[in-house]
């Protein structure tokens, strides 16, 4: 049996700060001040594409829907594994 290798980045380990919420911080690093029909997403596959705009929209409505549906509140954490698609921000 072969033994494991461990990779180590060449780069910085990024600065994650803790003493702010995930909304927080895209609040401070990702200020609204970039156009709202510029695209941040496009799916290579489907063609579709997603904006700024489009983005905190969806992301506001999953939010909602975590809130109405599973009782999720401030503060509770969740994961997300999914594949890397505009797609994954559409509500079903």
């Amino acid at each position: 049996m072969s033994t494991p290798k461990i990779y180590r980045s060449i780069y910085l380990p990024p600065d994650i700060p803790t003493n702010l919420s995930l909304s927080q911080y895209l609040d401070i690093y990702n200020p609204d001040a970039v156009c709202d029909d510029k695209i941040i997403l496009e799916d290579d596959w489907t063609g579709k594409s997603l904006t700024y705009r489009g983005i905190r929209d969806r992301a506001a409505e999953h939010a909602h829907a975590l809130r109405s549906k599973l009782g999720l509140k401030e503060g509770d954490v969740v994961a997300i594994c999914a594949t890397n698609s505009v797609c994954v921000m559409e509500l079903r």
